[in-house]
């Protein structure tokens, strides 16, 4: 009889050959789009490389091992589905608490996921919502604030210059104010309306699959943008990897801000409608609850089952699960707390801060932090990247990916960071920050302090240095980058670390829409990453309509 750790094992051996199954399946579709000439051929545990006049048809030879690559895929996936079943078959149905009571809400929350767990780190510290109604007219708002009055007059230009967006021309009627009477409560002329401080003044989303970078704003304080540094074709001069498979959205509302990235996995199709899908689901679940939160730790609760929604997204429609794509996410809240600190009889915690940011992340996008007051850069997700070494490996996804098409949600996690007013908060996906890694820049572990000559040496003897290492690498980059508080505009530093990206891999790009060999590995000659580029940053402080 098989016991449960060698159940557990099993399951272990076989998703770590999928997992290595499908890197393998990865590169081999990179290298055939890129013209590159590497075969993933075994020979005697060896890999090697064919060269012209080795065989006639190589794009043919190139499509059969993808083919074949395909089937094994398949054949393990089948095999660790019929594992699992039986292994759930042996075993007493346990019932699990995957839902928290509050209010009227049920939240439904990943049911392998402990949410006490993941949100008792969280802190009972209270947001605050401004309940306090404006009035506003077609050419004027008007905030009542104890009787005194501030008439702002705003013409369709200045409009035009507060708010840019190539694809949000369904929000122009509510920065107009042109609402319905039935919907916001006009007055018998139809000129002037009641706008709840806790409803929403605009949603920004992109990019636009139809343009090679979108970038979108509100006014100067939210700025995001996407691009891809990716090589065009060599025959065909289209660019390689498109649609960009990044997808960003953010909700601004007048005291809090929501904002989700997603960055689908691989090209095509498929990672494009996942991290789509993804993130319309996650901020359509919190737009739809986000009047239920009143602590960052109920936060937590509510953007794991966020989370949840997003992956239901995905998967929502599809006749087989399978056929479904899968994508890296983060996302949060940016709120103002109460820093009166006094949150029960029992439970008092002393803030200075005005503000908080929570969030979920699962894979490898990135949250940073920037204190004005300290000039001071930092990573509020350290550590989310498991395989410190290995990019290829996001360390989780949502989408079907194991067991019978379940996320795979092994560095799911929540966080937060406390904010001042002015302060900056950043979310990048990994084509961002791989280009801030000195393992992608050329740099050796030695000359940074590491006793080793490879990064691949680094990450298996010094798994946690090495992270740290990379870490302090990347907020010193920051840092050294951005001296001057003043510059440091949502726009100016997401313009700037999107730059950066294109800067970095020239050489590799040049290469590759130059030759048809594979890019060499020599990262001090090619450094950097090429991939799908987003940068969304927000501004903290109050949003004005």
């Amino acid at each position: 009889m098989v016991n449960c750790n060698e159940e557990k094992d099993l399951s272990k051996i076989l998703l770590g050959e999928i997992q290595h199954l499908e890197r393998l399946l990865q590169d081999l579709i990179i290298q055939r789009n890129t013209n590159t000439r590497r075969q993933i051929v075994a020979n005697e545990d060896r890999e090697f490389l064919l060269r012209e006049g080795e065989n006639a048809d190589l794009e043919t030879e190139w499509k059969r091992e993808e083919e074949l690559l395909k089937s094994i895929i398949e054949s393990k996936k089948k095999e660790f589905r019929s594992h699992i079943a039986e292994t759930d078959k042996n075993q007493k149905i346990k019932k699990q608490s995957a839902f928290l009571k509050s209010g009227s809400a049920l939240l439904n929350i990943f049911q392998s996921v402990d949410e006490e767990k993941f949100c008792a780190a969280l802190p009972l510290i209270n947001i605050v919502y401004d309940n306090q109604p404006i009035l506003v007219n077609n050419n004027n708002i008007i905030h009542d604030n104890n009787n005194n009055h501030e008439n702002n007059n705003v013409n369709s230009e200045q409009q035009d210059s507060n708010i840019s967006n190539n694809n949000n021309k369904e929000k122009e009627k509510e920065i107009n104010g042109n609402y319905s009477s039935k919907e916001n409560g006009n007055n018998e002329n139809g000129n002037i309306n009641v706008h709840k401080m806790d409803d929403k003044i605009i949603t920004i989303e992109g990019p636009n699959r139809e343009l090679a970078e979108d970038q979108q704003s509100y006014k100067d304080s939210v700025y995001c943008k996407s691009g891809s540094s990716y090589p065009k074709h060599k025959v065909s001069g289209k660019r390689q990897g498109d649609p960009i498979c990044d997808r960003f959205k953010v909700s601004i509302y007048r005291d809090r801000v929501l904002v989700v990235l997603a960055d689908g996995c691989n090209w095509g199709r498929l990672p494009f409608e996942a991290a789509n899908k993804a993130t319309d689901a996650f901020l359509q679940f919190l737009e739809d609850n986000h009047h239920e939160i009143n602590t960052i730790r109920k936060a937590g609760s509510y953007l794991l089952s966020a989370m949840t929604s997003a992956h239901k997204g995905i998967i929502a429609g599809k006749q087989e699960v399978w056929e479904a794509g899968t994508t890296t996410l983060i996302g949060g809240m940016l709120v103002r707390i109460d820093n009166t600190k006094r949150v029960s009889t029992i439970v008092h915690m002393d803030v200075q801060y005005t503000h908080c940011f929570v969030g979920v992340t699962l894979g490898d996008c990135k949250s940073f932090h920037y204190s004005k007051k300290n000039n001071l850069f930092t990573d509020i997700t350290k550590g989310n990247r498991s395989n410190v070494t290995d990019a290829r490996d996001p360390g989780g996804r949502l989408g079907p990916y194991i067991g019978h098409g379940e996320a795979d949600l092994r560095n799911l996690s929540v966080f937060y960071k406390l904010c001042d007013e002015d302060d900056l908060i950043l979310l990048l996906s990994d084509g961002v920050h791989d280009n801030l890694d000195p393992q992608q820049l050329g740099i050796s572990p030695r000359d940074l302090g590491l006793q080793v000559d490879t990064w691949d040496e680094a990450g298996s003897q010094f798994p946690i240095e090495t992270d740290n290492t990379k870490n302090d690498f990347r907020r010193k980059w920051l840092s050294d980058h951005f001296e001057t508080s003043d510059k440091l505009e949502p726009s100016y530093i997401t313009n700037h670390l999107l730059k950066h990206c294109m800067d970095t891999t020239q050489s590799s790009r040049d290469f590759m829409e130059t030759n048809t060999s594979k890019l060499p590995s020599d990262y001090k000659l090619y450094p950097g990453k090429m991939d799908h580029n987003t940068c969304v940053c927000l501004k903290v402080g109050s949003y004005q309509p």
